[in-house]
């Protein structure tokens, strides 16, 4: 599962989903569209919000990664 997997599953909007976790929607947008790395601090305010572990969190950021090199 990616980040955007979870999040709707978790039944947020990006907008939703970034006010939640006190980051701002284009970093949240970035992340989940695989440009941008997050910070250990941003993951951890997307599995705070997302209560989710924080390997969870960190995992689905890789799956984001991966995801996005393969069909570059």
């Amino acid at each position: 599962m990616d980040l955007v997997e979870l999040r709707q599953s978790l039944l947020f909007s990006q907008s939703e989903a970034a006010d939640e976790a006190g980051i701002e929607q284009s970093t949240l947008s970035k992340v989940e569209a695989g440009v941008h790395a997050p910070q250990a601090s941003t993951l951890r305010k997307l599995a705070d919000a997302y209560d989710v572990d924080f390997a969870d969190i960190r995992q689905a950021a890789n799956n984001t990664r991966q995801g996005k090199e393969i069909h570059a």
